[in-house]
């Protein structure tokens, strides 16, 4: 994410550039997929960077820089109206 947002470029931007689909590209950025060997040299040439770059990096334990994730907002359950409330217990089925 560090030399896409160093150049400017949007994720659609570097996904054109490197041929590939934009979901890879934030599959990736993200977290959720690990790049096999062939997208990651895709992308550092798209990027014209080095794949030693990245992969040296990564041995020496300096691991690219991640968005904070949004933490799920929860309700104590004292605010809970019993409308929500009602809507969270399950129904049983009556005979």
């Amino acid at each position: 994410m560090f030399h896409r947002l160093k150049r400017g470029w949007s994720k659609l931007a570097l996904s054109q550039k490197a041929g590939l689909d934009q979901r890879t590209i934030t599959f990736i950025e993200n977290g959720v997929n690990v790049p096999s060997l062939v997208t990651l040299f895709v992308i550092c040439r798209a990027l014209g960077i080095n794949v030693t770059t990245v992969v040296g990096n990564a041995a020496k334990g300096k691991a690219p820089a991640k968005r904070p994730q949004k933490e799920a907002s929860k309700k104590p359950e004292s605010l809970i109206s019993d409308a929500e409330l009602k809507m969270r217990v399950p129904r049983t089925s009556r005979k």
